[in-house]
Protein backbone atom coordinates (compact mmCIF):
# COMPACT_ATOMS: atom_id res chain seq x y z
CA UNK A 1 0.00 0.00 0.00
CA UNK A 2 1.61 3.31 -0.96
CA UNK A 3 0.80 6.24 1.11
CA UNK A 4 0.36 10.03 -0.51
CA UNK A 5 3.45 12.40 0.69
CA UNK A 6 5.97 9.06 0.68
CA UNK A 7 8.95 8.95 -1.90
CA UNK A 8 7.43 5.89 -3.27
CA UNK A 9 4.54 8.14 -4.87
CA UNK A 10 6.75 10.22 -6.68
CA UNK A 11 8.70 7.08 -7.87
CA UNK A 12 5.18 5.96 -9.33
CA UNK A 13 4.31 9.42 -11.01
CA UNK A 14 7.92 9.18 -12.64
CA UNK A 15 7.51 5.48 -15.05
CA UNK A 16 7.38 6.09 -18.46
CA UNK A 17 3.56 5.99 -18.95
CA UNK A 18 3.79 8.14 -22.44
CA UNK A 19 5.75 5.70 -23.73
CA UNK A 20 4.11 2.31 -22.75
CA UNK A 21 0.63 3.86 -24.22
CA UNK A 22 2.15 5.35 -27.26
CA UNK A 23 3.52 1.68 -28.25
CA UNK A 24 -0.16 0.22 -27.98
CA UNK A 25 -2.34 0.30 -31.13
CA UNK A 26 -4.60 3.07 -31.90
CA UNK A 27 -7.85 0.85 -31.05
CA UNK A 28 -6.36 -0.06 -27.15
CA UNK A 29 -5.76 3.54 -26.47
CA UNK A 30 -7.85 5.76 -24.63
CA UNK A 31 -9.09 8.97 -25.42
CA UNK A 32 -6.29 11.35 -23.54
CA UNK A 33 -4.62 14.31 -24.53
CA UNK A 34 -2.82 14.55 -21.22
CA UNK A 35 -2.06 11.48 -19.36
CA UNK A 36 -0.14 12.68 -16.26
CA UNK A 37 -0.62 16.18 -14.10
CA UNK A 38 1.41 17.61 -11.52
CA UNK A 39 -0.42 18.67 -8.45
CA UNK A 40 2.43 21.11 -7.72
CA UNK A 41 2.04 22.97 -10.77
CA UNK A 42 -1.54 25.00 -11.44
CA UNK A 43 -2.54 28.17 -10.20
CA UNK A 44 -2.76 27.47 -6.59
CA UNK A 45 0.14 27.99 -3.90
CA UNK A 46 -0.22 24.71 -2.80
CA UNK A 47 3.17 22.88 -2.83
CA UNK A 48 3.37 21.01 -0.14
CA UNK A 49 0.70 18.39 0.48
CA UNK A 50 0.32 16.30 3.48
CA UNK A 51 -2.16 14.16 4.85
CA UNK A 52 -4.54 14.69 7.95
CA UNK A 53 -3.79 12.61 10.65
CA UNK A 54 -5.30 14.13 13.46
CA UNK A 55 -7.94 12.04 15.06
CA UNK A 56 -10.49 15.01 16.54
CA UNK A 57 -10.85 16.75 13.36
CA UNK A 58 -11.20 13.42 11.20
CA UNK A 59 -14.06 12.46 13.50
CA UNK A 60 -15.52 15.72 12.96
CA UNK A 61 -15.81 15.00 9.60
CA UNK A 62 -16.82 10.87 10.12
CA UNK A 63 -19.88 12.89 11.40
CA UNK A 64 -20.13 15.45 8.72
CA UNK A 65 -20.82 12.82 6.42
CA UNK A 66 -23.38 10.87 8.33
CA UNK A 67 -25.73 13.98 7.92
CA UNK A 68 -24.42 14.91 4.97
CA UNK A 69 -24.26 18.08 6.93
CA UNK A 70 -20.59 20.49 5.70
CA UNK A 71 -22.07 23.00 8.85
CA UNK A 72 -19.33 21.33 11.24
CA UNK A 73 -16.83 21.01 8.86
CA UNK A 74 -13.62 21.79 10.29
CA UNK A 75 -12.52 25.14 9.08
CA UNK A 76 -8.86 25.20 10.20
CA UNK A 77 -7.55 22.78 7.82
CA UNK A 78 -5.21 24.47 4.73
CA UNK A 79 -5.79 23.59 1.39
CA UNK A 80 -2.82 21.71 0.98
CA UNK A 81 -4.62 18.64 3.10
CA UNK A 82 -5.70 15.67 1.57
CA UNK A 83 -7.76 13.34 3.75
CA UNK A 84 -7.52 9.71 3.61
CA UNK A 85 -11.13 7.47 2.29
CA UNK A 86 -12.14 4.53 1.42
CA UNK A 87 -14.53 3.85 -1.82
CA UNK A 88 -16.48 1.27 -2.99
CA UNK A 89 -18.15 0.84 -6.30
CA UNK A 90 -21.68 0.81 -6.28
CA UNK A 91 -22.99 -1.09 -9.24
CA UNK A 92 -20.37 -2.04 -11.95
CA UNK A 93 -17.31 -1.42 -13.32
CA UNK A 94 -13.60 -1.98 -11.64
CA UNK A 95 -11.35 1.36 -11.21
CA UNK A 96 -7.35 0.59 -11.49
CA UNK A 97 -4.56 2.31 -9.51
CA UNK A 98 -4.69 6.56 -9.64
CA UNK A 99 -7.85 6.55 -10.89
CA UNK A 100 -9.64 9.97 -10.28
CA UNK A 101 -12.35 10.78 -8.06
CA UNK A 102 -14.90 13.44 -9.02
CA UNK A 103 -17.70 15.99 -9.13
CA UNK A 104 -20.90 14.74 -9.49
CA UNK A 105 -24.02 17.59 -10.65
CA UNK A 106 -27.47 17.42 -10.06
CA UNK A 107 -28.26 15.38 -13.17
CA UNK A 108 -25.78 12.54 -12.57
CA UNK A 109 -27.98 11.67 -9.18
CA UNK A 110 -30.95 11.91 -11.10
CA UNK A 111 -30.11 9.80 -14.21
CA UNK A 112 -28.33 7.49 -11.55
CA UNK A 113 -31.78 6.70 -9.83
CA UNK A 114 -33.36 6.28 -13.34
CA UNK A 115 -30.98 3.86 -14.04
CA UNK A 116 -31.69 1.84 -10.99
CA UNK A 117 -35.85 1.81 -12.09
CA UNK A 118 -34.34 0.05 -15.22
CA UNK A 119 -32.18 -2.10 -13.74
CA UNK A 120 -29.36 -0.71 -16.17
CA UNK A 121 -25.85 -1.15 -15.44
CA UNK A 122 -24.80 1.28 -17.96
CA UNK A 123 -22.25 3.97 -16.62
CA UNK A 124 -24.06 7.27 -15.19
CA UNK A 125 -21.98 9.59 -17.68
CA UNK A 126 -19.24 9.03 -20.26
CA UNK A 127 -16.22 11.35 -21.04
CA UNK A 128 -16.87 13.06 -24.61
CA UNK A 129 -14.20 11.88 -27.07
CA UNK A 130 -11.89 14.59 -27.62
CA UNK A 131 -10.94 15.79 -30.96
CA UNK A 132 -7.37 15.33 -32.55
CA UNK A 133 -5.91 18.59 -34.31
CA UNK A 134 -2.32 17.11 -34.58
CA UNK A 135 -4.32 14.47 -36.59
CA UNK A 136 -3.11 15.68 -40.25
CA UNK A 137 0.40 16.36 -39.06
CA UNK A 138 1.40 13.42 -37.41
CA UNK A 139 0.06 11.51 -40.20
CA UNK A 140 2.40 13.70 -43.12
CA UNK A 141 5.31 13.31 -40.58
CA UNK A 142 5.01 10.09 -40.55
CA UNK A 143 4.74 9.35 -44.90
CA UNK A 144 8.31 11.63 -44.53
CA UNK A 145 9.42 9.58 -42.45
CA UNK A 146 8.42 6.15 -44.34
CA UNK A 147 10.04 7.88 -47.20
CA UNK A 148 13.09 9.26 -45.29
CA UNK A 149 14.03 5.28 -44.67
CA UNK A 150 13.28 3.73 -48.57
CA UNK A 151 15.09 6.69 -49.68
CA UNK A 152 18.48 5.32 -47.36
CA UNK A 153 17.38 1.96 -47.97
CA UNK A 154 17.62 2.31 -51.95
CA UNK A 155 20.85 3.92 -51.65
CA UNK A 156 22.64 1.32 -49.37
CA UNK A 157 21.09 -0.98 -52.38
CA UNK A 158 22.67 0.88 -55.22
CA UNK A 159 25.84 1.07 -53.25
CA UNK A 160 25.69 -2.87 -52.91
CA UNK A 161 24.84 -3.46 -56.55
CA UNK A 162 28.05 -0.76 -57.02
CA UNK A 163 30.23 -3.30 -55.03
CA UNK A 164 29.42 -5.93 -56.58
CA UNK A 165 30.60 -5.27 -59.99
CA UNK A 166 34.48 -4.93 -58.56
CA UNK A 167 33.94 -7.75 -55.79
CA UNK A 168 34.84 -11.34 -56.35
CA UNK A 169 32.99 -12.19 -53.23
CA UNK A 170 29.26 -11.89 -52.63
CA UNK A 171 28.91 -7.97 -50.92
CA UNK A 172 26.35 -7.80 -47.96
CA UNK A 173 24.32 -4.87 -48.05
CA UNK A 174 25.85 -2.64 -44.34
CA UNK A 175 23.53 -2.37 -41.69
CA UNK A 176 20.98 0.78 -41.75
CA UNK A 177 22.07 2.77 -38.90
CA UNK A 178 18.89 4.71 -38.32
CA UNK A 179 18.76 4.37 -34.60
CA UNK A 180 19.01 8.24 -33.90
CA UNK A 181 16.05 8.56 -37.08
CA UNK A 182 13.63 6.57 -35.67
CA UNK A 183 14.45 7.42 -32.02
CA UNK A 184 13.77 10.96 -32.85
CA UNK A 185 10.80 10.31 -34.99
CA UNK A 186 9.31 8.35 -32.26
CA UNK A 187 10.02 11.69 -29.85
CA UNK A 188 8.01 13.54 -32.33
CA UNK A 189 5.11 11.43 -33.05
CA UNK A 190 4.82 11.23 -28.58
CA UNK A 191 4.95 14.80 -28.72
CA UNK A 192 1.93 15.12 -31.31
CA UNK A 193 -0.11 12.64 -29.53
CA UNK A 194 0.60 14.15 -25.97
CA UNK A 195 1.98 17.90 -26.38
CA UNK A 196 3.44 18.96 -22.96
CA UNK A 197 2.23 22.00 -22.42
CA UNK A 198 -1.78 22.40 -22.64
CA UNK A 199 -4.70 23.93 -20.79
CA UNK A 200 -5.39 21.42 -18.10
CA UNK A 201 -5.19 21.48 -14.39
CA UNK A 202 -5.38 18.38 -12.39
CA UNK A 203 -9.13 19.67 -11.29
CA UNK A 204 -10.30 20.96 -14.84
CA UNK A 205 -8.56 17.75 -16.65
CA UNK A 206 -11.55 16.28 -17.53
CA UNK A 207 -15.57 16.25 -18.17
CA UNK A 208 -16.14 16.78 -14.40
CA UNK A 209 -13.98 18.09 -11.94
CA UNK A 210 -11.71 16.52 -9.77
CA UNK A 211 -10.70 16.65 -6.68
CA UNK A 212 -8.77 13.52 -5.61
CA UNK A 213 -7.23 9.71 -6.72
CA UNK A 214 -7.30 6.62 -5.76
CA UNK A 215 -4.32 4.64 -4.92
CA UNK A 216 -4.53 0.91 -4.58
CA UNK A 217 -7.98 -0.67 -5.94
CA UNK A 218 -8.76 -4.60 -5.47
CA UNK A 219 -11.83 -6.64 -5.38
CA UNK A 220 -13.08 -7.39 -2.04
CA UNK A 221 -14.58 -11.91 -2.53
CA UNK A 222 -16.95 -11.27 0.69
CA UNK A 223 -18.61 -8.57 0.18
CA UNK A 224 -18.16 -8.63 -3.99
CA UNK A 225 -17.73 -5.12 -4.60
CA UNK A 226 -14.74 -3.33 -5.93
CA UNK A 227 -13.09 -0.57 -3.15
CA UNK A 228 -9.81 1.19 -3.07
CA UNK A 229 -8.09 4.13 -1.05
CA UNK A 230 -8.72 7.46 -1.74
CA UNK A 231 -6.80 10.75 -0.99
CA UNK A 232 -9.12 14.11 -1.68
CA UNK A 233 -8.94 17.29 -0.87
CA UNK A 234 -10.72 19.26 2.21
CA UNK A 235 -12.20 22.32 0.22
CA UNK A 236 -13.44 19.42 -2.51
CA UNK A 237 -14.69 17.25 -0.20
CA UNK A 238 -16.62 20.17 1.58
CA UNK A 239 -17.78 20.95 -1.39
CA UNK A 240 -19.24 17.40 -2.48
CA UNK A 241 -21.22 17.13 1.64
CA UNK A 242 -22.83 20.47 0.43
CA UNK A 243 -23.80 18.66 -3.21
CA UNK A 244 -25.09 15.84 -1.38
CA UNK A 245 -27.05 18.17 1.02
CA UNK A 246 -28.60 19.83 -1.28
CA UNK A 247 -29.57 17.01 -3.25
CA UNK A 248 -31.24 15.07 -0.36
CA UNK A 249 -28.82 12.17 -0.03
CA UNK A 250 -28.79 9.79 2.75
CA UNK A 251 -25.11 8.72 1.75
CA UNK A 252 -22.77 10.94 -0.16
CA UNK A 253 -21.73 9.81 -3.46
CA UNK A 254 -18.90 10.97 -5.58
CA UNK A 255 -17.70 9.72 -9.12
CA UNK A 256 -14.97 7.58 -10.02
CA UNK A 257 -13.15 7.19 -13.61
CA UNK A 258 -10.30 5.06 -14.31
CA UNK A 259 -7.81 6.01 -16.34
CA UNK A 260 -8.04 3.80 -18.71
CA UNK A 261 -11.61 4.32 -20.10
CA UNK A 262 -13.99 7.36 -20.14
CA UNK A 263 -16.78 6.33 -18.17
CA UNK A 264 -17.47 7.47 -14.44
CA UNK A 265 -19.47 5.89 -12.41
CA UNK A 266 -20.66 6.60 -8.48
CA UNK A 267 -18.80 5.21 -5.09
CA UNK A 268 -19.45 5.53 -1.71
CA UNK A 269 -16.94 6.57 1.06
CA UNK A 270 -15.94 6.98 4.28
CA UNK A 271 -13.65 8.47 6.15
CA UNK A 272 -9.98 6.49 7.26
CA UNK A 273 -9.23 7.12 10.84
CA UNK A 274 -6.58 4.44 11.27
CA UNK A 275 -4.37 6.45 9.47
CA UNK A 276 -0.42 5.78 9.17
Amino acid sequence: MREAGQPCQLKDALQPIPVLLIRRPGSQRSNFVQLVCDWKSGTTNAYDFYVLRDRSKLTDIVECIKKPNPVKFPSSLKSECLIQLTLKVKRRGSPNNFSLICFPIRNDFKRNLKQIYLRSNDPVSTEPSLSDPNDKERKKFRLQHKKLLNRLRARRIREKRKKQETSHTKVYIRSAGTAAICAAQFKKICELWLPDTTLYTVQKQGFRDVFGYLTPVNFCLSEGTVGGTGYVTAEGLKSLLKLCQKCHLKEPMCFVRPNNNRHYRFATFKVNLHVW
